[in-house]
C-alpha cells in the first residue's frame, strides 16, 4: 500500500543580496568640484536606523578618507528641536561644512515565493509463513512546501552643495537586508565608494617618502 504525507511545514527565510544596487547622477556644473567636510543627514523616521546609519557612513568616510571632514546631523539638529530656514541655516553654518548627504529611506517592499519538494520511501516489513518469510514493501510519498520572503529597502542619496542649496549629486540604492546594523554597514561602503568614483570629495595626497 502507498502512504502519501504532506508535510504542513512553512519555512521562511530572508534572502538579501550582498551587495547594494547604486545608480547615481552628478550635475555637471559640479563635476570638477570636491568637498572637504559635510554633513551626514540621515531623514529616517526609525532613530535607531538613522543613528546607525549615520555613525557607520562618518566611520567610513574617516576610514577611507582621512581628509573628509564627516558630521553626523543627529549631532547638530537634534531631532528633539524644531527648525526654521533661518535656525537650520544658521547650525549648519556653524559645522563649517561645505556640503549634506541626505539620506532618505523611499520604500520597504517585500516578496513572497512559494516552492515544494516531494521525496519518496521504500520500508520493508516481513510476514511470518512458515516454512519462509515473505518481504512486503510499502512505498510513501511525502511533500514539503516552503515559503521564500523576499525583503528590499530603496534609498534615496542627495548630496546638496552647502547644506540647502543646489544638487550636486543624486543617487538611489537598493538593499535586500532589513537589519539596521547591517544595512548601515552596506549603505556606509556604496554610498563612499560612490562618492570617490564620481570624484565628489578630497582624497589625502600621498606623502612622498
Amino acid at each position: 500500500m502507498k502512504k502519501y504525507c504532506i508535510t504542513a511545514l512553512v519555512v521562511a527565510t530572508l534572502s538579501g543580496c550582498a551587495t547594494v544596487d547604486m545608480q547615481s547622477y552628478v550635475d555637471p556644473q559640479f563635476t570638477s568640484t570636491q568637498y572637504s567636510s559635510l554633513v551626514v543627514d540621515a531623514q529616517i523616521a526609525d532613530l535607531t536606523m538613522k543613528t546607525h546609519i549615520e555613525n557607520r557612513v562618518c566611520k567610513q568616510i574617516h576610514l577611507k578618507l582621512s581628509s573628509v571632514k564627516c558630521i553626523k546631523a543627529i549631532d547638530v539638529f537634534p531631532p528633539t528641536r524644531e527648525f526654521n530656514q533661518q535656525t537650520w541655516q544658521q547650525a549648519f553654518a556653524k559645522t563649517g561644512a561645505q556640503a549634506r548627504l541626505q539620506i532618505e529611506l523611499l520604500s520597504q517592499e517585500s516578496q513572497t515565493s512559494i516552492s515544494s519538494s516531494t521525496s519518496s520511501t521504500s520500508s520493508f516489513s516481513s510476514i511470518s509463513s512458515a516454512p519462509s518469510y515473505s518481504p512486503i514493501s510499502s512505498p510513501s510519498t511525502s511533500q514539503t512546501s516552503y515559503t521564500t520572503v523576499n525583503l528590499t529597502d530603496k534609498f534615496q542619496f542627495t548630496l546638496f552643495d552647502k547644506g540647502d542649496q543646489r544638487k550636486a549629486m543624486i543617487a538611489t540604492g537598493v538593499v535586500g537586508v532589513r537589519d539596521n546594523k547591517t544595512v548601515a554597514s552596506m549603505l556606509s561602503k556604496r554610498i563612499t565608494k560612490e562618492l570617490i568614483k564620481k570624484g565628489l570629495v578630497k582624497r589625502a595626497v600621498p606623502v612622498p617618502q
